[in-house]
């Protein structure tokens, strides 16, 4: 079972949220499946807004009418979804929106683009697709591991040895992003797959709502919440969102916990019946 809560906000300086984001959550004939996706406006481009939400909306469209499809497609003999079958969906969801929201702002002479942060959780397992700078954190027992790497110029540069971490943000232009939706000629989405047990709280969020607090303070802001309860979990949220616009945040903030409040053995196929709804 799972705990969901999320929110969004404008932030300090801007007038447009280009943030979008869903979570959801259903049982399939395998057992309980959820779902986070973050998704933030390439800003400086035209329309992110739009970019942002088309995803998310195909994303949401995907869990409602694909998931259970595809749940039941995949199945090992041991009960078990496919997350790599998860993953070239998603590949191929991300591959046909990179090509429409491209093909859109062409004719329309703009570029628009958009991260991609999303994961999925089932039978104890988990995947995440990633695109961009927005990220997936898994925060459990104390401790908090960042699940995606930031696809950016200084992040690429620490990766190659040419910067510090502690230079980094320093770097002219680091913060550029080297891949987005919408903006590639090929796109190649990291995917990342693990273990989810009972007391782990994923987090989802847009680099607005990180950048000041960090790894350290994203931590020691939900490592005593109640994971159980939804309200809790929405609580420090809003709380940390209210935090960034007053620090004055000039990007929008977004974030979306996911919370493994019970773990479920996997089920046998056949034992249980039903569809994602």
């Amino acid at each position: 079972m799972f705990g969901i809560a999320g929110c969004s906000d404008v932030g300090a300086r801007k007038t447009v949220n280009q943030d979008a984001w869903c979570a959801l959550s259903a049982e399939t004939s395998v057992g309980d499946v959820a779902m986070a996706v973050v998704c933030d406006g390439v800003g400086g481009l035209t329309s992110g807004e739009l970019a942002s939400s088309t995803v998310v909306h195909e994303f949401d469209r995907w869990f409602r009418r694909d998931l259970a499809p595809l749940a039941l497609a995949s199945v090992t003999r041991e009960g078990e979804i496919s997350l790599s079958d998860v993953a070239d969906a998603w590949g191929h969801l991300l591959d046909d929106l990179n090509r429409r929201i491209g093909e859109y702002g062409r004719r329309r002479g703009a570029l628009m683009g958009t991260t991609f942060s999303g994961l999925l959780v089932c039978q104890g397992r988990f995947v995440v697709g990633h695109v961009g700078d927005s990220r997936v954190y898994r925060i459990a027992s104390g401790r908090i591991e960042r699940l995606t790497n930031d696809q950016t110029l200084a992040a690429s540069a620490v990766a190659r040895g040419i910067v510090s971490a502690e230079d980094a943000p320093l770097m002219p232009h680091g913060s550029a992003l080297i891949q987005s939706v919408g903006t590639q000629v090929g796109l190649r989405p990291e995917f990342t797959y693990g273990e989810a047990r009972a007391g782990d709280l994923f987090v989802a969020c847009s680099d607005g709502f990180y950048r000041r607090l960090g790894d350290e303070g994203l931590r020691d802001a939900y490592a005593r919440v109640n994971i159980t309860s939804e309200d809790d979990l929405l609580a420090v949220t809003e709380r940390l969102i209210e935090q960034g616009v007053a620090d004055g945040e000039r990007d929008n903030l977004t974030a979306v916990c996911l919370s493994v409040t019970e773990a479920r053995p996997v089920a046998p196929p056949g034992a249980r019946e039903g569809g994602a709804g």
